[in-house]
């Protein structure tokens, strides 16, 4: 009777299997990298050009609440409100690759220059990755500034145009129409 408590003998693996079950092989490791590599070959280009449009879209909507915003203050205030591009102190010209900033302004004297206290918005950009241009001779009345009167019309009617460093169909358009409506247009071509 006493072999009936025998106990079966336990099953130990071979501890080699276990050291080759722990972890990857070299070339298990390399072959993940591979396609890891591949995959983000594949996916940074697409991934620049989406950062690329996202920065122009939200340039173009900037630009397009600032002259509603103008529009609106210069109703309200009863007064000239002018939009400009700008260094941070001085009115610059909407072509100048200078241009680190669009300023909204309290204009009482029609003169398009402006003071840190007739400021009422100012839209900072980075210099080096977006260029906003416009043909000043068929646009803006010749002017470098976009002025909204008191009834909230547009001193001068125009567009304006919003590239990065790509040439293609990537540019954004913001026409400023007689009645001050702004509207934004996608896919112009840049040069």
């Amino acid at each position: 009777m006493s072999g009936a408590f025998m106990t079966s003998p336990v099953h130990r693996p071979d501890p080699l299997i276990w050291r080759r079950a722990r972890g990857f092989t070299l070339i298990e490791l390399m072959i993940t990298l591979l396609v890891l590599a591949i995959l983000l070959a594949i996916a940074l280009p697409s991934f620049r050009d989406l950062v690329m449009n996202t920065r122009l879209s939200t340039a173009s909507s900037e630009l397009q609440t600032a002259f509603g915003q103008a529009r609106s203050e210069a109703v309200t205030r009863r007064l000239p409100i002018t939009v400009c591009p700008s260094d941070g102190a001085n009115c610059l010209t909407w072509n100048n690759a200078a241009v680190q900033s669009v300023v909204v302004f309290t204009d009482p004297n029609a003169t398009a220059t402006f003071t840190a206290t007739d400021v009422l918005k100012s839209i900072e950009f980075n210099a080096g990755s977006l260029r906003i241009t416009t043909d000043v001779t068929r646009n803006f009345g010749g002017n470098q500034f976009i002025r909204f009167n008191a009834t909230g019309m547009p001193a001068q009617q125009g567009i304006l145009t919003i590239c990065d460093s790509r040439t293609g169909s990537f540019g954004r358009q913001l026409q400023v129409f007689p009645v001050g409506r702004v509207e934004a247009t996608k896919g112009f071509t840049c040069p």
